[in-house]
């Protein structure tokens, strides 16, 4: 896979564990989701496709958004009842 000009072994972005190696890929899409093909442990191979994970920072911010929201309705909502 390339990114940026740089070259990367689509098999170290795999979760852990997965058992899965990556045998060929021969599409991206604009969502950065991969199609292709993995084979298992066991030799079984199936077509594959690998969807890029948000970094944890994004995941934090998602929260702290959530949180904002919620904090903002509750206040509201509080408001509403006491007026």
């Amino acid at each position: 896979m390339f990114d940026g000009g740089a070259s990367y072994d689509i098999d170290t972005l795999l979760a852990p564990g997965s058992g899965l190696t990556i045998k060929s890929a021969s599409a991206i899409n604009d969502l950065g989701q991969i199609g292709g093909e993995g084979c298992d442990t066991a030799g079984n191979c199936y077509a594959v496709l690998l969807s890029p994970v948000p970094e944890p920072t994004t995941w934090g911010m998602w929260l702290a958004g959530v949180g904002v929201i919620g904090c903002l309705a509750r206040r509201r909502h509080a408001a509403g009842l006491s007026g």
